[in-house]
């Protein structure tokens, strides 16, 4: 469907220098990191006072400001929001990003009129959630970089909220907000701001030795702007906020240009105009490029369904699909998604070294793109690895040979490839009209001036009409006509303003006296008086009882008892399975009182006889939803395993995602008697975010492992009661929907049994850091990447247990039996 005609191209600021660059450039709005709870907590971000005048910046061009909040938040932070947003509130901030629950019912709850955006770290894959969040002024999803366009077509279709896609810029390996790789292994979490961008590093295989296995290309989706717009996204985003102000600028600009073209040209002939004119958006991608890639650039995942082998498509039966013949043009395998061999700026080929001169320590190569003077060249090896950098001193057309002088004992050889990572010519056009000088307002003015009245000047522009006067009532002149040219002259000056004329109009009499002093006052406060009228309409007031319900809001918050089905795992042992015999061996145990079935690897009748078996050892029975739920996985979970997990003897369901916990609010409208338990990536930090999940039906909370001990103490005691505690578990540190197992050792198909692929991170030295192991969860397309190393924390539960903490769980993935009863034996 084609929802809308009014497109949004949406840039990052990490600075204010990228901000003026990203409107220079086009930009229809921003977003940007205050000085708190963004998820670039090494960007440059903004302080308080440049948050407040980047606001008034970006609203003087008429443009959005959109600020992230999105990190999780502990107890003692969430009383912060109030301070912290009420300022930015009253200056006209248009909307906040939110990841957190808790969070997001806070600012709802605070600043009711204020729009609020679900980031990608939501891990939103359906339009299941959509009343709930619509009906908290949210106005905005950011869904999973993972969908394809058939699946964003399907999200706009089912929601009512806008729906924003990451277009252009970095990928994680992981779903965004479902990893805890560099929580783990260094202490520093994503979900806070503070990813250590783990899965960059190189890891080594049994199956292809080392190589960068989690890093993936640079996202460029520019060919597919038309579909993606077809299919109804209203802002396309740019990923960015780390990086320099000419990236913001020559990515923004290419961007709105074919936005542009898409206004005003409708589908068909937007269609008509790339196909005509292929080789300008070869060389816009190309500039792209050349500014900044990661191994070159990738669609992402918004090619053909998740599996699909390229040769295994019947070109045929797309023929007549215009949107699944751009799916094929565009199309990748997905292991060409990744960065395998270098993780950083790859840069563009120039040529390849043809000669080598080893006693003036020379080479040659022949260019294959035109070089200028200044441009940063590398000269690798087969495996990436830089072996030299040089600068070039003159500027080369294509075909010319180069000798080019380098450094004794690098290593060049004959055959060595020659690529540019800095392109000098480029980056000066950049400059020159996107950072330097800014994007200037257009303003009409038209100045009066006739004996006895006040002189006046009126300023216009498409958004605002004002008028100001003199102090002082004008006099008849005793030597001189008035010099329209020279108060012409004076009026234009704005100096560095971002407005300028273009067009003035002069009414004064002819002996009307005019003193310069006059007109330049009378021009600062027409500049002045604009600005007032054209910010005026984005200033919000806070009311005193607003003030007044922020108290009251927080004590609630911290002393309210909030009635609540209490949990029947107080005190209780549970054990999570993915296998059979896992299941046999927690049978046996009679400490154990819940079952939790993971279900990627069982069928119906199969789930049915463990929850028959388990019930007549007196357990409780619970089903672990997928990690991920996309649309083929809704479809399959609402007809394959709805018997299943309607059946009486499942008492409810495990859920680690908001569209898993959309899909359980599903099925318990159906049964009510079912029980929701949030797992530990549904995030409960804070006790906003566990009442928020109370309201919307959950009864059971699984403490997440961002949660550290000292936070966990300050969740208010009636709400320590509903958790659980995760004693035992190999953590697992993302979940992706790039599959290790076909990347690296080749697809295994719909197989039952999940393949299990060994991986030894290495650091930069290249020396071991932590062993991991991936597991492939065809069914579901999904893959999960565990430490071998488990985590087991019996020695604290008698902490936890002073705590209040109502139940505590092991959670199994690839112990065998045996491995299991072992384990239990220790609790």
């Amino acid at each position: 469907m084609e929802k809308n005609n009014n497109l949004e191209i949406l840039a990052p600021a990490g600075d204010f220098t990228c901000l003026k660059a990203a409107i220079n450039a086009g930009a229809d709005a921003i977003y940007m990191g205050g000085s708190r709870f963004g998820a670039r907590a090494y960007a440059g971000n903004f302080d308080s006072e440049e948050v407040l005048k980047a606001i008034d910046y970006v609203h003087m061009y008429g443009k959005k400001m959109y600020l992230t909040v999105n990190t999780l938040l502990y107890e003692h932070e969430i009383g912060l929001i109030y301070d912290y947003l009420s300022k930015y509130y009253e200056q006209g901030l248009d909307a906040v990003i939110v990841q957190d629950l808790g969070v997001l019912e806070k600012i709802h709850r605070l600043f009711p009129d204020l729009p609020i955006h679900l980031s990608t770290q939501t891990t939103i894959t359906t339009g299941l959630n959509d009343t709930f969040f619509k009906d908290n002024n949210v106005t905005r999803v950011v869904p999973a970089r993972e969908l394809n366009i058939e699946e964003i077509r399907k999200l706009c279709e089912d929601t009512s909220m806008e729906v924003e896609v990451f277009v252009h810029g970095a990928l994680c390996y992981a779903y965004s907000g479902q990893c805890i790789m560099s929580s783990i292994r260094g202490n520093r979490s994503g979900n806070r701001g503070k990813c250590a961008g783990s899965c960059r590093l190189p890891f080594l295989t049994d199956c292809i030795g080392k190589g960068h296995i989690l890093s993936l290309k640079e996202n460029c989706a520019l060919e597919l702007f038309g579909e993606l717009a077809k299919a109804g996204v209203d802002s396309y985003k740019i990923e960015g906020r780390m990086k320099k102000p000419s990236y913001v600028a020559m990515i923004t600009s290419v961007y709105s240009k074919y936005k542009k073209l898409y206004e005003s040209l409708g589908y068909a002939g937007y269609k008509d105009y790339v196909k005509n004119h292929r080789s300008e958006l070869d060389k816009d991608i190309f500039d792209m490029s050349d500014i900044y890639n990661r191994a070159g650039f990738t669609c992402s995942y918004l090619r053909p369904p998740r599996g699909a082998d390229k040769e295994k498509i019947d070109k045929e039966k797309y023929v007549k699909d215009e949107l699944k013949q751009a799916y094929l043009r565009h199309y990748t395998a997905p292991a060409d998604m990744l960065s395998f061999k270098r993780p950083n700026h790859g840069g563009v080929r120039v040529g390849t070294v043809t000669d080598i001169n080893i006693k003036k320590n020379e080479c040659t190569f022949k260019t294959e793109i035109e070089l200028g003077p200044h441009d940063v060249l590398d000269f690798r090896d087969e495996e990436m690895n830089v072996k030299y950098e040089y600068t070039t001193a003159q500027g080369f057309k294509i075909g010319r040979y180069v000798n080019a002088r380098y450094k004794k004992g690098c290593g060049i050889r004959k055959g060595d490839s020659v690529y540019r990572t800095r392109n000098e010519s480029l980056l000066e056009k950049v400059n020159e009209l996107y950072i330097n000088q800014d994007k200037k307002i257009p303003i009409k003015l038209c100045f009066r001036a006739y004996k006895g009245e006040k002189p006046s000047l009126t300023l216009n522009n498409d958004s605002a009409y004002v008028t100001v006067y003199g102090d002082n009532e004008t006099e008849k002149s005793q030597s001189q006509k008035p010099d329209s040219e020279k108060i012409k002259k004076a009026l234009c000056q704005f100096g560095n303003t971002i407005m300028e004329v273009s067009e003035v109009e002069i009414d004064v009499e002819s002996d009307a006296f005019i003193p310069m002093s006059v007109v330049k006052d009378i021009r600062r406060k027409g500049v002045e008086k604009l600005t007032e009228v054209l910010l005026a309409k984005y200033r919000r007031e806070l009311q005193e009882k607003r003030i007044e319900k922020r108290d009251e809001t927080e004590r609630n918050d911290r002393h309210k008892k909030q009635d609540y089905k209490q949990s029947e795992f107080k005190e209780s042992y549970q054990a999570q399975i993915l296998t059979g015999e896992q299941f046999d061996a927690v049978l046996g145990f009679d400490k154990i009182g819940t079952i939790i079935i993971r279900l990627e690897l069982f069928s119906t009748d199969e789930i049915l006889e463990l929850a028959e078996e388990g019930v007549k050892a007196g357990k409780d029975i619970y089903i672990a939803l997928p990690r991920i739920i996309r649309y083929d996985t809704l479809d399959c979970l609402k007809s394959v395993y709805r018997d299943a997990l309607l059946d009486d003897r499942i008492k409810g369901y495990l859920v680690n995602c908001f569209d898993a916990f959309g899909l359980a609010f599903y099925f318990k409208k159906i049964k009510p008697e079912k029980i929701i338990i949030t797992g530990p990536f549904a995030y409960t930090l804070n006790s906003a975010a566990c009442r928020a999940y109370i309201k919307r039906g959950a009864e059971s909370f699984s403490i997440s492992y961002e949660l550290k001990d000292e936070d966990l103490e300050r969740i208010p005691n009636d709400l320590r009661e509903a958790m659980c505690k995760i004693l035992y578990c190999k953590a697992p540190l993302m979940v992706s929907a790039n599959c290790v197992q076909k990347n690296v050792a080749g697809c295994v198909g719909k197989t039952k049994e999940p393949g299990i692929i060994k991986l030894n991170c290495l650091d930069n030295m290249e020396a071991e850091v932590s062993r991991m192991c991936a597991l492939n969860f065809c069914r579901f397309c999904y893959n999960e990447i565990y430490m071998e190393k488990p985590i087991f924390d019996l020695k604290k539960i008698s902490f936890y247990k002073s705590l209040g903490i109502g139940s505590y769980r092991l959670e199994f993935t690839t112990e065998s039996a045996a491995k299991v009863r072992e384990i239990l034996c220790k609790i």
